[in-house]
């Protein structure tokens, strides 16, 4: 399914003009002779990391972190309402809704009053504080609008700053979303430690980002903290309650021993010079908050309105004053009016961001693959069924109120997914669990609603039942009970909905699994109907005549074993997939389908029950004129490679597209695409397919290897936001590859061929025995073990196997230009005890690198920006800094939440060109995804992506757990251990050739994008 484009932007907008404005009782406390120090208390909550949301909310499960948001909210109203200048910035929406819906009609009244008095503030305004990498703008979009919506329809207020403090890294379509929902600023904690020293030198802490090329006009005021953190200066964290918060309170009494005020005040002066030498202008923030901070408020309160009253008395170079990040904001963009400071200006990202030399935090781009593909279901499946509410309107009250509800709860699920502790893979084991259950839940509830909701367009005749429809979520891992379970002489009807606003331009593709022994047995037909009929006589009495849609029967094929260590997948009965295609859909429009398995013989027609006329129904339909029914595909098996007879090469093929394969090795050679007059050639002269790169962490990783000298005892919260010493320590290498961070076991490492590992599975019956016999060390990237080829007139496949744990099919469609490539991975071997990084790479004979006279050529690359549109992208080189290559592989990948895409730079006239000539002009390969992943250009010609990740070390980032999913989950902490087999992960890709598109027009990956959303 499709996302319509800014489905939900117009709301946020429209909010633009009904809401509160605040910061007016603060500018008048500004001073143009002295230094204006604005004092920011707040508190960023993440809704689960460590603990769950619940269980940060109500404080429970203090055996993992001691922290409660609850608290958090009564204890600051509280403090509040005793002193008129005090105020308080907060953030997540979530968990705000949760205490405001607890809350009396007095403490609302409290609340409100705050809100009206600019005491309270929400910045940002979100459900959650969503990821820039991982997050589709779609999602983004959504989870804003519901947060905004909540504080205009209970508050009647509008956030006007962005607060991105703890996402890992900085998109440019978040700052241009920033723009358009109307934000004066944005703030954000994490730059890359090189970027951070430069701007440092250059007073560039503060800038104006212009973030977009296809709208020049968007910018937004962006500021990054000094110190890549969100905390305030050392020695200013009053908060007993909080692990890490406890520093010592303001003491006022000089006749007590613990006497301080004279300290504090000096250290807060100097805390306030330091930020003051790397900022422009009479303005400078103080940020006194950080992590499930102010659970104990007054603690704050109290020392900090000591310390503003006696710095404003002793200092007089100095204004303190309370404030929040809008009214700093009002103080900026005066200065900006009255030319006092000119701010630099930004036009690219912040990605990918490091915080030490080998510590670059690309790996969340990638970790836990699955839940991502979850997320990106879950989204598309709440855009459709936000389609059918507002198009069904005849249901009655009852039914409307069901799906208002459904559809609330799925939109809050959805928005908690993109929580950057979450849809980035980066919280504990337990937290995952949690948020699946989250989003299953609401996705039950939401298919339940949905599939009881007459679908949009059809006109059933009253006479005729109701069809009751089902999903099958599990369509990826072959399983769907409701097609599987059918036996000869069954029917199932099958609705295809094409949620666009536009026709389909390519075929849609519609998959039906049915069980091998019942398709053996039957005769499968589908006939296209024009309304929901539920059974084969409905449609033949009130059709208007008889048509058979071309369908074919395929195999059902997993060389990979990948679910060989589950046994519930392991003995499930074989099964074929039947295929066929729809013809061109209408934007918002439905087919049926009306999928019928007519037995074959007579004996098997006499089980149906006569009653029913279903078999007068069958016998009817032979008759009809045009009578068709599936034909099977043909399977041609290769069953060792390489292979010495049959000619160099084969190929599959559409009318428009050809793979040609080397007959001896397997291995891709071409793509071919045919448009119009032109042909448009790529070529693969290296490798295609799954590897794997070690990963840095243990003894047998590295010979560079060394675990921390001291264990880590700092608050998990401190460890996240400040490198480890040992781990920015010159000459020593401990940073292993973990949640965040990406790391090979050496800096140049080679992507390993997958055959070279193999799991052990001689104990599952149906798994094929390991075999490495044709795989040394030396191995070429794909090198394929097994190979079958499927031919059918509908589309054709080839699946190849490269361990008993990897393998993929190559697919192409009748009508579709785009290659399909759907990636299957079992249980990831490391029982070398190594971590393991899975990459699938294309090498081609594109020659990508950079025309530049200034500069050596390196590859370069185009990568989305969270599905919006496109950024070139560099080998080694950032647009705004020198950088200092430590880590050329994990330095060098970037977020792909849809695509990435190569341009071939040679022209025509070049000598070497051997290329179809009839193209016109450089030829452009795109490389689209189902997921947001990891991916990245090493070299000319080539590209890859990160597919999945097993590894065995925590990478010092405070979740304290090495990112291992099994089958079985993990045991309860401290002494957690992790159960069953590593989970198995299957995906898909596709690939489009053609011309090349102007620098930054995303125009020929857009469509196929938008298809690929599903």
């Amino acid at each position: 399914m499709v996302f319509p484009a800014f489905a939900g932007l117009c709301i946020v907008i429209a909010l633009v003009a009904c809401a509160t404005i605040q910061g007016a009782h603060i500018s008048a406390k500004y001073s143009d002779r002295k230094l204006n120090v604005h004092i920011i208390p707040h508190s960023h909550d993440d809704p689960g990391w460590l603990k769950t949301a619940d269980q940060y909310y109500s404080g429970t499960n203090s055996s993992i972190y001691t922290a409660s948001v609850n608290l958090i909210f009564n204890s600051v109203v509280t403090e509040l309402t005793k002193n008129p200048d005090r105020t308080f910035s907060f953030c997540e929406v979530s968990f705000f809704s949760r205490w405001w819906h607890e809350q009396d009609a007095k403490m609302k009244e409290s609340v409100e009053r705050l809100f009206a008095n600019n005491q309270l503030s929400f910045l940002n305004g979100g459900w959650v504080m969503h990821d820039e990498a991982a997050s589709h703008y779609v999602s983004m979009i959504d989870q804003t609008t519901l947060g905004h919506r909540f504080l205009l329809e209970e508050l009647g207020y509008r956030p006007r700053v962005g607060w991105q403090i703890d996402p890992f890294g900085h998109s440019s379509t978040h700052a241009w979303l920033s723009n358009e929902v109307g934000f004066d600023a944005l703030f954000f904690g994490r730059i890359d430690y090189q970027d951070r020293t430069k701007r440092f030198q250059e007073k560039a802490m503060e800038m104006i980002w212009k973030p977009s090329a296809s709208d020049p006009s968007a910018q937004v005021f962006t500021g990054a903290f000094s110190d890549g953190n969100y905390g305030p200066p050392a020695d200013f964290c009053f908060d007993t309650t909080c692990p890490y918060c406890r520093n010592d309170p303001v003491v006022t009494d000089p006749l007590l021993q613990t006497y301080n005020l004279d300290s504090k005040i000096a250290k807060l002066i100097e805390g306030i010079q330091q930020e003051q030498s790397i900022t422009r202008g009479n303005h400078l923030m103080l940020k006194l908050g950080s992590d499930f901070a102010y659970s104990n408020a007054p603690s704050w309160y109290q020392s900090l309105d000591v310390l503003i009253d006696e710095v404003n008395q002793r200092d007089t170079r100095y204004n303190v004053f309370y404030s929040d990040p809008t009214s700093y904001m009002k103080a900026r963009a005066q200065e900006t009016a009255s030319q006092a400071v000119v701010w630099p200006e930004k036009r690219d990202d912040f990605f990918p961001y490091s915080d030490a030399s080998h510590t670059f935090w690309t790996g969340y781009f990638t970790s836990r693959p699955q839940f991502k593909y979850f997320e990106r279901y879950a989204s598309g499946f709440l855009q459709m069924i936000r389609q059918f509410a507002a198009q069904s309107r005849h249901v009655g009250p009852a039914m409307q109120a069901q799906m208002t509800k459904a559809t609330a709860k799925l939109s809050a699920a959805v928005g908690l997914a993109n929580h950057h502790d979450c849809i980035t893979g980066t919280e504990k084991q337990h937290v995952a669990d949690d948020y699946k259950r989250i989003l299953d839940a609401a996705m039950q509830e939401a298919e339940a609603v949905f599939l009881s909701t007459p679908l949009h367009g059809d006109a059933v005749e009253a006479t005729l039942p109701s069809p009751q429809f089902t999903t099958c979520r599990l369509m990826n891992e072959t399983l769907c009970s409701a097609t599987q379970t059918l036996q000869p002489g069954d029917a199932v009807l099958v609705a295809v909905y094409n949620p666009q606003p536009r026709t389909t331009v390519t075929p849609r593709l519609v998959t039906v699994l049915l069980a091998q022994e019942a398709a053996d047995a039957a005769e499968v037909v589908v006939l296209p109907v024009d309304r929901a009929y539920t059974s084969l006589e409905a449609a033949l009495a009130h059709g208007d005549g008889v048509r058979f849609a071309k369908a074919e029967l395929f195999p059902a094929l997993t060389l990979a074993d990948v679910y060989a260590n589950d046994p519930i997948y392991a003995t499930q009965a074989a099964n074929v997939r039947l295929v066929f295609t729809t013809e061109a859909l209408p934007a918002l429009s439905t087919r049926h389908f009306l999928v019928t398995l007519m037995p074959k013989t007579s004996a098997a027609t006499a089980k149906v029950p006569s009653s029913t006329g279903h078999a007068l129904a069958l016998a009817k339909l032979r008759n009809v004129e045009g009578f068709v029914a599936a034909k099977p595909a043909i399977v041609e098996e290769f069953p060792t490679l390489p292979l010495t007879t049959g000619g160099h090469h084969f190929d599959v093929h559409t009318s428009t597209l050809q793979l040609a394969f080397d007959r001896v090795t397997g291995q891709l050679r071409s793509i071919t695409r045919t448009r119009d007059t032109a042909s448009y050639v790529v070529t693969v002269p290296g490798g295609v397919g799954i590897g794997f790169y070690n990963a840095f962490g243990g003894a047998a990783s590295s010979p560079l290897y060394r675990p921390l000298k001291k264990h880590d005892t700092r608050d998990p919260h401190l460890q996240n936001l400040q490198p480890h010493p040992e781990v920015v320590a010159q000459g020593v290498s401990t940073q292993p590859s973990g949640a965040y961070i990406f790391r090979t076991a050496r800096a140049n490492e080679a992507l390993h061929a997958a055959c070279q590992l193999a799991n052990d599975l001689s104990a599952v019956k149906t798994a094929t025995p390991a075999d490495t016999s044709s795989c040394d060390a030396t191995a070429a990237l794909g090198h394929v073990q097994q190979m079958v080829v499927v031919r059918g007139t509908l589309m054709a496949e080839v699946h190849q196997r490269f361990a008993n744990w990897a393998s993929h099919t190559y697919r192409v469609v009748e009508g579709d230009d785009r290659v399909e490539v759907e990636y299957q991975l079992g249980e990831i071997p490391v029982s070398d005890d190594v971590g393991k990084e899975i990459v699938y790479r294309l090498d081609t004979d594109l020659v990508t690198l950079t025309n530049d006279s200034s500069s050596p050529a390196t590859p370069m690359w185009f990568t989305d920006s969270n599905g919006r549109e496109f950024l070139p992208r560099r080998y080694n080189y950032r647009p705004t800094w020198d950088l200092q290559v430590y880590e050329p592989i994990a330095g060098n990948y970037y977020p792909l939440t849809a695509a990435q895409y190569m341009v071939d730079t040679r022209s025509d006239s070049d000598s070497d060109r051997d290329r179809d000539t009839q193209a016109p002009g450089p030829v452009q390969m795109s490389w689209l995804v189902d997921r947001s992943l990891g991916g990245a250009s090493l070299r000319s010609g080539s590209m890859e992506v990160m597919i999945q990740r097993r590894l065995l070390h925590d990478d010092y980032k405070g979740v304290e757990e090495a990112l291992n999913e099994t089958t079985g989950g993990i045991t309860h902490y401290p002494d957690w251990q992790r159960l069953g087999r590593g989970i198995p992960v299957t995906g898909r890709f596709h690939w489009l050739v053609g011309p090349a598109v102007a620098t930054g027009d995303a125009t020929v990956a857009n469509v196929a994008m938008e298809e690929l959303r599903h």
